[in-house]
């Protein structure tokens, strides 16, 4: 087109104001679903198969889709490459992390249960017996195969002698007359072995006896009132009782000593003291840094206070007697997460969110500041100076405290000849009223003292038959039941169940305590705040007279 150069400027306005000419529209994006990726996706792992190029993954949170016609190559998709790798990326993203969430939540659970499990008691014979410390008052027998009337004959000559075996062929005629009379009229089946059945008796009785003896009242002015220039009859007796009780006191830590007492037990009006020696145990220890199976020995004797109060506690560190406290972990809902699920212990030891000691805002308590780290004591070193603090008198708040995770047992742990043998001469005093730093007023009543074994002045007694039964099972034939009262120890029970599998394919015995004195008694053996309640035992072999031809459950309780 040619122009003049006047009509330049007239045709070039003319050609800017003209109305544009119009384009073609875009093409419309088609939105495209779950479905469409899926099907992209196996077309490019078809490709990828051919040529070998890598594959993207897609979440396992999709289904499979149904096979479908094979999408042609040449067929026009309107979604470009780079936004399906997109949408396939933010779907695997958020797949990812949604399956992150659950299966971490799903291993915080296996990890709970595998720690929960990890500290569940392995009860599996008679030996497992000894992790419960406690001294039983009652055992009640059941069993349906034979009646227990022949308790109530056992003959006095046995319940007279010192515990230990009778040989059978060396007893006395008319011990042995008297053994034989029994069995002909309640237990037949003994009469085959006249020795055995002595020596099997004398057994029974054994787990059924013990030595005893009362404390007196104590003067009130102590023994200086019993000591005056001229004392009634009356003062004479009650010094003389008080020395009495002194007596078998000191020969109880003496024979302790020498490995004849096995165990004896310290019982007063507010708490229980239990002295395990040679010949006691074994059970499994529960306490941070011991062997798994602890037996006590002639030279490392363990006692158990429990229950120990504030006053006794001050009296033991001012008179520098070591002891220890229970630590029990416990799975609170409340310390949770939004599951309920308590944060497990990986590895025997909490996780180290809090190592800090700081001033606590309510006051002059010591609490674990959260979140911060100890820079150089490790975790073990900080828990133990928690720990000192607290057996120092200070009020401390651990780790495991904040997080709801232990409880504070009232019981108190000493291991070793000296600390056992301190913790003995430290009671005898406060107990004789004796000049002590930081001492409670004693009790009015000196404690009784009881064991299995004879010590200094004590009486010798037996088990109280309290009843014998023999009840209708509805689902036919005869229960025979039998309910003993005493004092039993944990090694007279295990051998009393033992000497019952002579006569008895299968029983069961329910033990009871007194809780007042025995709560938390356990906590330092793989039981902690749970006792035996019944133990029932059963032959699997016939014929079997081994340990490994028994089944033995228990039953545990709080």
């Amino acid at each position: 087109i040619s122009l003049c150069s006047a009509e330049w400027p007239r045709a070039l306005v003319a050609a800017m104001h003209a109305a544009p000419v119009a384009a073609p529209p875009p093409a419309k994006r088609i939105r495209r679903g779950a479905s469409a990726f899926i099907r992209e996706q196996q077309v490019r792992r078809s490709l990828a198969s051919q040529s070998g190029d890598a594959l993207v993954q897609v979440s396992d949170d999709f289904a499979e889709a149904p096979a479908q016609a094979p999408v042609a190559f040449a067929e026009p998709i309107s979604v470009s490459s780079s936004d399906v790798t997109e949408g396939i990326e933010r779907y695997y993203d958020a797949a990812t992390q949604g399956r992150r969430r659950l299966d971490g939540r799903s291993v915080a659970k296996e990890a709970l249960q595998e720690s929960k499990s990890a500290h569940e008691p392995v009860l599996l014979s008679s030996e497992d017996i000894g992790n419960d410390l406690s001294v039983k008052n009652t055992l009640r027998l059941s069993t349906s195969h034979l009646s227990f009337r022949w308790l109530r004959r056992l003959p006095p000559a046995l319940l007279c002698q010192s515990q230990r075996a009778v040989d059978g062929a060396k007893c006395s005629p008319l011990v042995r007359d008297a053994v034989m009379e029994v069995c002909r009229e309640c237990l037949p089946s003994l009469t085959e072995a006249p020795d055995k059945a002595v020596r099997w008796m004398d057994r029974i009785t054994a787990c059924m006896s013990w030595y005893q003896l009362d404390g007196p009242l104590r003067p009130e002015n102590g023994l200086q009132q019993a000591r005056a220039p001229a004392p009634t009859a009356e003062e004479r007796a009650a010094r003389r009782r008080v020395e009495e009780w002194d007596e078998a006191y000191r020969s109880l830590e003496v024979l302790l000593r020498q490995g004849v007492v096995p165990t004896f037990s310290i019982v007063t009006d507010r708490f229980t003291v239990s002295v395990f020696g040679e010949g006691s145990g074994p059970w499994v220890s529960s306490r941070p840094g011991s062997t798994s199976q602890q037996q006590p020995t002639r030279e490392g004797p363990c006692a158990v206070m429990c229950p120990s109060m504030d006053e006794l506690r001050m009296m033991l560190q001012e008179n520098h007697v070591p002891f220890e406290v229970a630590l029990l972990r416990i799975d609170s809902p409340a310390a949770g997460g939004a599951d309920g699920a308590s944060e497990p212990k990986v590895g025997g030891r909490w996780p180290a969110e809090s190592e800090a000691i700081v001033p606590s805002a309510h006051g002059s308590a010591l609490v674990a500041a959260p979140g911060a780290t100890a820079a150089k004591a490790p975790e073990e070193d900080t828990r133990a100076e928690l720990w000192a603090l607290r057996r120092d008198g200070e009020s401390v708040v651990s780790p495991e405290d904040m997080l709801g995770k232990v409880v504070l047992s009232e019981a108190l742990w000493f291991e070793g000849a000296w600390r056992v043998h301190a913790l003995l001469d430290v009671l005898r005093q406060h107990f004789l009223a004796a000049p002590l730093p930081a001492s409670p007023p004693p009790p009015s009543r000196l404690p009784r003292l009881i064991s299995p074994s004879p010590f200094g002045h004590a009486t010798a007694r037996c088990a109280e038959v309290i009843k014998t039964q023999t009840l209708q099972n509805p689902a036919g034939g005869s229960v025979y039941t039998a309910e003993l009262g005493g004092f039993f120890f944990p090694r007279q029970v295990r051998m009393l169940l033992e000497m019952l599998r002579v006569l008895l394919p299968s029983f069961s015995c329910a033990m009871l305590a007194d809780a007042r004195h025995h709560t938390g008694i356990n906590a330092f053996t793989q039981l902690g705040m749970r006792h035996i309640e019944s133990v029932e035992c059963e032959r699997t072999q016939g014929g079997c007279a081994a340990a490994a031809g028994w089944k033995w459950d228990f039953k545990l309780g709080t």
